[in-house]
């Protein structure tokens, strides 16, 4: 078979300059043809254009007067970019050289390179970084030179600021470069030596030996600080160069910041008149004091026009400052109309505390009422009576908890989402921190029941309840060991019990509201889809604790005339109302609306 003129060049002299225009990708090669993007051509491109060059030429045969490549697409690729952007090197201006085979051959070569291809370790890439830079070429350029990311080898050059003592125990192999980078978390050479000397060898031992002293940015001190202000306060700083932590090294600076901002809001709370002002550590014995909030006034005509004139300047402005600005005046207005008044700052105490997510938290508190003593001592004015009583307020905490408590229990997907959603809240958002002896939390079973109301529902709760209750054992290694070998569908069925166990909203008086809770326990009814309707009617038990008045409303909301029944005494009036309530499935409004959360609604912390 007679060779083509390009193969008998190539059987004297293997590498040959190809025009640009005539050179592809061939099918064969391992590597198909990709968006530039996602195949680094612009970054391998980068470094062919600096004094690196090609390293090595791509490999590839000749068919019909073109050139197929099975090795080096992307550096051909790389080689027409910079063809297009007219940056090409003088060295490639003639044409791409390749290495022409014969297609069997060109073809083996390619699945040789790829499957015999050995990467470069990250020690040795950062040994070959510290030599570019010993030579004097900045990250930048060694970045363009390597066709590395700027970022990646800023960092890996920053490694080599840790103590002289650790880059030598380095290259003696003593420590690997995971080491090496724990050891550039701290900025105190001093303290990297002694760790080395310790022994420390161990990426994670290093990098704990080192920032024990330090604070963590989502520690709340640092994030009520600021890294700013400790800054400019003289706060050294240092992050993992591969991860996302950050830390203040010099936890005196951060504790003198974070007194003084706790000290100013002391100082501002006693300039407005409270008598007693204390920190909250989160073991404060409260007991003493009962929860005390501000009285809310009307707005007058000038604050109702003012308060339209800054929400229309929100709406229409397309300035985010001017918006931004507006917005906290409207803030400071809504503000404006509560207040506390001169009988509860005299003998109110305000309790301030950091919370996790950074924020200086007041709490307000009065002294616990006894038992005996009179509502009349206080200046507060006296609220009204309940609609349905105080019983009957508490009676519908109990129906509304029952019932998220049985949809829970038998929805296990609902009560993992809530369980989740409740964990991220304690531990990432909430403002309340609590100890244990237990390595986890220990978990109360509240079990709350209706007294006097049945739910539909009841029983199924019932039979589950008691399934686990026999089936799991008394002892606790019996019990992890039996937990472990269940499937999972009996895993989400124990854990959906575990979760409705804990439910409890009841409130003991109508003006004891635990709105945290009635708003946690409304963000659940709404996961289950939760119509207490479904489940329960009020019954003459529960009427019984509502005024006439009140009754004759109940009738109105359900629907009937009411002026038939004026006359009736309120005995026959609570069978009345109940036997309409039940055929029209009415329940008082607290019930009616659990679970229709909107958005936007704002549980307190």
């Amino acid at each position: 078979m007679q060779m083509t003129k390009i193969e008998a060049v190539a059987a004297v002299v293997p590498t040959v300059l190809a025009p640009w225009d005539k050179c592809f990708v061939a099918p064969e090669n391992m590597r198909p043809n990709q968006d530039l993007e996602s195949d680094d051509v612009p970054v391998l491109a980068e470094s062919i254009a600096t004094k690196v060059g090609l390293i090595s030429n791509p490999v590839g045969y000749e068919a019909e007067g073109k050139f197929w490549i099975t090795a080096g697409g992307r550096r051909m690729r790389a080689g027409k970019l910079l063809k297009a952007q007219k940056r090409l090197p003088k060295s490639l201006k003639a044409g791409l050289p390749i290495i022409l085979r014969s297609r069997d051959e060109a073809v083996a070569i390619s699945l040789a390179e790829n499957a015999h291809q050995l990467a470069t370790t990250p020690a040795q890439e950062f040994k070959a970084y510290r030599d570019l830079a010993a030579q004097g070429l900045d990250a930048v350029t060694i970045a363009r030179m390597t066709g590395s990311g700027e970022r990646h080898v800023e960092r890996m050059l920053r490694l080599t600021t840790v103590s002289p003592a650790v880059l030598e125990a380095f290259d003696r192999q003593e420590i690997d470069l995971d080491a090496l980078r724990a050891f550039s978390v701290s900025l105190d050479h001093a303290r990297q030596q002694e760790v080395l000397e310790a022994g420390l060898f161990n990426a994670s031992a290093v990098r704990q030996a080192l920032t024990s002293q330090a604070v963590k940015s989502n520690d709340p001190r640092a994030i009520a600080v600021g890294i700013e202000a400790y800054v400019a306060a003289g706060g050294r700083v240092s992050e993992d160069l591969f991860g996302t932590d950050t830390w203040f090294l010099d936890a005196p600076i951060l504790d003198r910041l974070v007194e003084g901002l706790l000290f100013e809001q002391e100082e501002t709370l006693r300039a407005a008149g409270w008598s007693e002002v204390i920190r909250s550590d989160g073991l404060t014995s409260l007991l003493h004091l009962q929860p005390t909030y501000p009285s809310t006034r009307e707005m007058t005509e000038e604050e109702m026009a003012e308060v339209t004139s800054l929400q229309a300047t929100m709406e229409n402005t397309d300035d985010d400052d001017v918006f931004n600005e507006t917005s906290d005046k409207l803030d400071r207005l809504f503000a404006g109309l509560s207040s506390f008044s001169p009988e509860q700052l005299a003998s109110g105490t305000a309790v301030i505390s950091l919370t996790r997510s950074g924020e200086i938290y007041i709490d307000y508190y009065e002294p616990r009422k006894s038992s005996g003593q009179s509502s009349a001592s206080t200046s507060a004015p006296s609220k009204p009576k309940p609609d349905f009583g105080h019983a009957g307020h508490e009676r519908m905490t109990r129906i509304g908890t029952v019932a998220v408590r049985n949809g829970l229990a038998e929805n296990p997907a609902a009560a993992y989402d809530v369980l989740v959603a409740h964990l991220g809240w304690s531990l990432l958002r909430a403002s309340r921190s609590y100890g244990t002896s237990y390595a986890l939390p220990l978990a109360r079973a509240s079990n709350v029941e209706c007294e006097g109301s049945n739910l539909k529902g009841d029983d199924n709760f019932a039979a589950l309840f008691d399934r686990w209750n026999d089936a799991l054992p008394t002892e606790i290694t019996a019990f992890y060991d039996a937990v472990e070998a269940l499937s999972s569908e009996d895993k989400q069925s124990l854990l959906a019990l575990c979760v409705a166990l804990q439910v409890n909203a009841v409130e003991p008086r109508a003006d004891q509201r635990r709105e945290e809770a009635w708003g946690q326990l409304q963000l659940a009814a709404k996961r289950i889809a939760l119509d207490v309707r479904d489940l329960w009617t009020p019954n003459e038990d529960f009427l019984a604790g509502a005024g006439k008045a009140r009754l004759l409303d109940t009738l109105k909301d359900i629907g009937q005339d009411v002026e038939p029944f004026r006359a009736e005494k309120k005995g026959a009036l609570v069978q009345i109302v109940a036997r309409a309530a039940k055929a029209q499935r009415w329940v008082p409004k607290m019930l009616a609306d659990l679970g229709s959360v909107t958005p936007g609604s704002k549980l307190a912390e």
